[in-house]
């Protein structure tokens, strides 16, 4: 039970933490590179175990599979983005001000 809790706390520090440093650092995209995903890993001190996530959501499907044997988690591109978004925060209006639930970071 407690490495479950474990996991969920570090899934969502890096979705909480990793949208905003990536966009301050390099600017808004839908996409980084491998490098700039490396360096919030490390200037955020996450875990790098957990890293396959961050490259689901940061990366080009193409790009993702490039590197998937590399990488410490086995989860296929569609599997990591899931639960990247799943872990992101949601604000209670949209961008333009409208209400709703929108995820916050992309």
């Amino acid at each position: 039970m407690f490495e479950r809790l474990w996991i969920k706390h570090v899934v969502k520090r890096y979705a909480t933490a990793l949208p905003e440093w990536l966009a301050q650092n390099y600017g808004s995209s839908d996409y980084y590179t491998i490098p700039q995903i490396r360096a919030a890993v490390r200037a955020l001190k996450l875990n790098p175990k957990f890293i396959t996530l961050a490259y689901g959501m940061y990366l080009p499907e193409e790009e993702f599979n490039t590197v998937k044997d590399e990488m410490p988690g086995k989860l296929d591109y569609s599997e990591a983005r899931l639960i990247f978004l799943d872990a992101m925060p949601v604000k209670l209006e949209s961008r333009d001000g409208t209400p709703g639930p929108v995820r916050t970071g992309y």
